[in-house]
């Protein structure tokens, strides 16, 4: 114990603290950044859509910017305007096989009110049974699997995962010969993805710059610490165990510094929660 003591005793081991736990504070704040322009990204583009025909839906979901992949219907509702039906997600219990979760834009329509669907000529008589109150817009309706079964027609709703790369899908899909019906994207010339783009390259340079510095400190440490291991191996500590003794006060210094910086983020999200509600 009394070895450890010196070391964080020493001013180089509080310079080498407080450079660590700078560094991994604002990478830990990047992240913190970038996980909430990602939740915001989802809620802008929260009902946006990619509706296709294909036969092959095994080549879309390959495609790595391919988020979420659902069966869906393209109906006419009440001969007024079209929407589509998509199949259940597993976000939503729906109770009976016509029970539908409308929308929030139908505000026409309350809970229990009877909608008409056309599918294939065919009208079915569907029940309100609560709207899709998520944050972000979306025309889908959702209903129960198995109407969508009953009336599968190999149309797909894709939801994707960075909605910049939007006309690479596209041509993604003419090239495998997959008919984009309708492209429907709630939030145009979003600039959110440009910062999460900022932000991952900021925390790519921080990293890389932590690893630099962790060896040039290391090796600080380690010359620096030889001095003093000199008068302990007289006292009977061997080469072997003193090598150790130095490899265990980097990874506690290192340790301890992603401590105080996690513990600082934390706080941090938390006066953000705060504030945001």
């Amino acid at each position: 114990m009394l070895i450890y003591k010196s070391f964080f005793r020493k001013k180089t081991t509080h310079i080498y603290f407080i450079v660590y736990t700078l560094i991994i504070f604002v990478i830990c704040l990047l992240l913190s950044a970038k996980n909430i322009l990602e939740i915001k990204d989802k809620e802008l583009h929260y009902g946006s859509y990619l509706l296709i025909q294909t036969n092959n839906i095994d080549r879309v979901n390959d495609n790595r910017n391919v988020s979420k992949v659902y069966e869906a219907l393209e109906v006419k509702v009440d001969n007024d305007y079209y929407s589509l039906v998509l199949i259940n997600n597993e976000e939503y219990k729906i109770k009976g096989n016509n029970a539908i979760i409308s929308p929030i834009y139908m505000n026409e329509y309350k809970e229990n009110d009877k909608i008409i669907i056309t599918i294939d000529s065919h009208q079915i008589e569907l029940n309100v049974y609560s709207y899709d109150s998520k944050k972000g817009y979306n025309d889908v309706i959702f209903v129960s699997n198995e109407l969508v079964q009953q009336y599968k027609s190999n149309k797909y709703l894709i939801t994707l995962k960075d909605w910049n790369k939007k006309q690479d899908i596209i041509s993604f899909l003419n090239d495998n010969d997959i008919e984009t019906i309708y492209v429907r994207e709630s939030m145009e010339n979003n600039s959110i993805q440009t910062f999460i783009t900022i932000i991952n390259i900021s925390m790519i340079v921080l990293i890389i710059l932590f690893c630099i510095i962790l060896v040039i400190t290391s090796l600080n440490i380690v010359e620096d610490e030889n001095k003093k291991n000199s008068i302990y191996s007289k006292i009977g500590y061997g080469k072997q165990k003193l090598k150790i003794y130095n490899f265990t006060k980097i990874i506690l210094l290192i340790v301890l510094s992603s401590a105080v910086s996690i513990t600082l983020t934390m706080i941090l999200n938390i006066i953000y929660k705060i504030i945001v509600r």
